[in-house]
């Protein structure tokens, strides 16, 4: 009797439960589904290291010393235990903690590497499903705002000084020029200069191969001069060639120490240097500002025309082609006549290039490079090589002198035409009568303009240089254009002459032939300007 009645109390608790489970919306299947077997949450002191080991040596340089302060601090603690109010409290002891470096901003950049640093520990454990995507606290936590950047480009006088110092101090001047100029020239990284090998240079045409973050690789032009001196150091200081290039006197690699030691160095003798924070990085936002400088004014010599400020009112995004009108509200003018943005991404690689084609990278060498004596302009791209990688543009041609020489010259003309049209019977006309009785027209001036403007036209089309004008439109300009000076010189004598003469009106040829000037000026415009549509 009693094991029926446990039998039936039971039945009624699993009815129960049954019915409890259909209230939450549950079946005995999905209680079946639940894994039994949860992983276990890791500390910190235990997952740090396993991330650290996952991620590549750029990321692991970047976050390593904010994982140490992680695991410092809550080492003994799961994962799942922070908040993201205990991570703000970590985030004001490494700011108040923080190393202050010539480049500081007051620790808002250890607070953004802080953070990143916990986004990619609890990113991995998300992954390995230690915990749910709604439990990672560091995804609740706000990056601090970036501040503007300080850095601008060095004018040339400061970037001579750098060099100067450089080449004169120092346990090891020809080590610490070669950087700079390579630096300058290639407007690298200063990982890409500490990744370059000696099988990366390409002596023949004057490439080197940089490896830089974010795993980008690209072959940069650089001028004979420092791709012999590159050579010539990695030979002199027995670099292998998968080896490291830029090696101390002893041979061994030189690291990023090198560069503090060269900046510490640099502003101990300039004070600028190290009140403005001045680094390698500098000279590449120089370099980059610089080229952007010449690209512009080379399309500008060109006649290319477009926008080029894209964050500008009224501006289209738009690829530059040659005599291209942008389609904005206003045309180019003075106010868009300056330097375009220094930062580009993808425009070093072309630039350079562009800037070195005119080298002549086939066995050329110098018997001085960087590590020689400091020249006295060492500025710009390829220092010494400037001249032979950019050619200077012509000095362009002032117009005043023409205009003090076209002066009279128009007055007489002007006059002596004005003065043989009225003797020919040209004077004061009404042009519409009936219609606007008071209106006059005097049609002297008929001739000064016509003839003379015309010639000028002609010979712009004659002297025009390029493929511009077709051979057959060119020698009917430089016909016409001498046969209109013809015409005005031989006008200019027949005034003089009438009015030497005395004589109130012209005689009848004379008459007959600049009574015909109007129409023919108009009719070998006409020709003139289809047959330069038609070339």
């Amino acid at each position: 009797m009693s094991a029926v009645n446990s039998a039936g109390s039971q039945q009624a608790v699993v009815e129960a439960a049954l019915v409890l489970l259909e209230r939450m919306g549950l079946s005995p299947a999905d209680l079946a589904t639940v894994p039994q077997d949860r992983p276990v949450v890791p500390t910190f002191a235990e997952y740090v290291p396993v991330v650290s080991a996952a991620v590549s040596a750029g990321t692991r340089r970047a976050y390593g010393s904010y994982w140490n302060r992680i695991t410092e601090h809550w080492g003994s603690r799961r994962l799942d235990e922070p908040t993201p109010s205990e991570i703000r409290q970590l985030m004001v002891y490494v700011k108040d903690h923080v190393v202050a470096r010539r480049n500081a901003r007051g620790g808002r950049s250890a607070q953004e590497h802080l953070v990143a640093a916990l986004r990619c520990l609890y990113r991995r454990a998300v992954d390995d499903g230690l915990i749910a995507e709604a439990d990672n606290p560091a995804r609740k936590v706000a990056k601090p705002r970036r501040l503007p950047t300080t850095r601008r480009a060095l004018p040339d006088a400061r970037l001579a000084e750098i060099n100067q110092i450089a080449a004169t101090t120092g346990d090891d001047p020809e080590l610490d020029t070669l950087i700079l100029r390579l630096h300058t020239e290639t407007a690298c990284r200063r990982g890409g200069a500490l990744a370059l090998r000696p099988r990366d240079l390409d002596a023949d045409q004057c490439l080197v191969l940089l490896r830089e973050k974010g795993e980008t690789v690209r072959w940069q032009p650089v001028s004979p001069t420092l791709m012999a001196c590159l050579a010539e150091h990695g030979r002199e200081r027995h670099a292998s060639p998968d080896g490291q290039l830029l090696r101390y006197a002893d041979g061994r690699p030189i690291t990023s120490r090198r560069y503090d030691h060269l900046w510490r160095r640099i502003g101990r003798h300039l004070p600028w240097v190290a009140t403005q924070g001045i680094s390698t990085h500098w000279i590449r936002h120089t370099i980059l500002t610089w080229v952007q400088l010449k690209k512009f004014r080379l399309r500008r010599r060109q006649g290319v025309r477009g926008p080029h400020r894209h964050g500008q009112r009224g501006w289209r995004d738009r690829d530059l082609r040659p005599r291209q009108r942008p389609r904005g509200r206003r045309r180019p003018g003075r106010a868009d006549r300056g330097t375009p943005p220094p930062r580009h991404p993808g425009t070093v690689v072309t630039a350079m290039a562009a800037l070195t084609a005119g080298v002549n990278r086939s066995g050329a060498t110098a018997a001085r490079g960087p590590g020689g004596p400091p020249v006295p302009r060492t500025t710009g791209l390829a220092g010494g090589d400037r001249s032979a990688a950019v050619p200077s543009g012509t000095r362009a041609v002032r117009p005043w002198p023409l205009l003090v020489l076209a002066a009279p010259a128009t007055a007489e003309v002007f006059s002596g035409w004005v003065g043989i049209a009225q003797k020919t019977g040209f004077g004061l006309v009404s042009p519409l009568p009936g219609i606007w009785p008071s209106l006059h027209l005097d049609t002297a001036i008929t001739l000064p303009v016509g003839v003379e403007a015309y010639a000028a036209y002609a010979l712009r089309a004659w002297l025009a240089g390029g493929d511009s004008v077709g051979g057959r439109t060119r020698r009917f300009a430089k016909w016409s254009a001498m046969g209109s000076f013809g015409l005005g010189m031989a006008g200019q004598v027949a005034y003089h002459l009438l009015a030497q003469a005395g004589a109130a009106r012209a005689p009848w040829p004379v008459t007959m032939i600049v009574s015909c000037l109007p129409v023919l000026v108009l009719a070998m415009g006409l020709y003139r300007l289809r047959s330069v549509a038609c070339s």
